[in-house]
């Protein structure tokens, strides 16, 4: 199975996430990597709203949004001894620029401490967020009157696939911090 544009945007960030955390080059070039499969549209705005008190998920607090130069930029900083590989990396990377990336629809935004972004994603929908890492960010829904979260979700970022019957999902992106994080929301809906 293919994975969606959505579900790619989730592992770009997530990846980003690791390279940064663990100083890795060759996950950095492969979360660009996988980027450079999408674009980005702009979508609807959500409406900002107070966030609920919730359980932060564990990981690391380091800036997830799958942004490409950023991402190569940084990849080239931490491998100063396999720099040749990096650049053939990087290289691969460039031929391998899909023609037509696919679309998806997003939004950029910065979250207040303690308020949220709330979208409505329909039934069989999706969204990823990514963060800044300036501050912890969690994704949750509600859906047909129950709670749902991203299992796997770090602390900059997650992803969650709405197939729970028929219901459409009102989903919160809440800043559980003390400072203001930027994010970048990809959904399919």
């Amino acid at each position: 199975m293919t994975a969606t544009p959505v579900q790619r945007f989730a592992l770009a960030a997530r990846t980003a996430t690791f390279g940064r955390t663990f100083g890795d080059p060759v996950l950095l070039v492969a979360a660009a990597r996988l980027r450079r499969t999408m674009r980005l549209e702009a979508g609807a705005s959500p409406k900002i709203v107070d966030a609920m008190d919730a359980p932060l998920p564990d990981g690391p607090l380091v800036d997830a949004r799958p942004d490409v130069d950023r991402l190569v930029a940084d990849a080239r900083r931490v491998a100063d001894a396999e720099k040749q590989l990096i650049d053939d990396l990087i290289r691969e990377i460039d031929s391998a620029w899909p023609k037509k990336p696919q679309p998806i629809a997003s939004w950029s935004g910065t979250i207040a401490p303690g308020q949220a972004a709330r979208f409505r994603i329909a039934a069989g929908g999706e969204i990823a967020i990514a963060g800044d890492g300036r501050a912890p960010v969690v994704l949750s829904a509600m859906i047909g009157g129950q709670m749902m979260r991203d299992e796997r979700a770090l602390r900059s970022c997650a992803y969650m696939i709405q197939d729970w019957g028929t219901d459409d999902a009102i989903v919160d992106i809440g800043n559980l911090g003390r400072s203001a994080s930027a994010i970048v929301v990809a959904w399919h809906d």
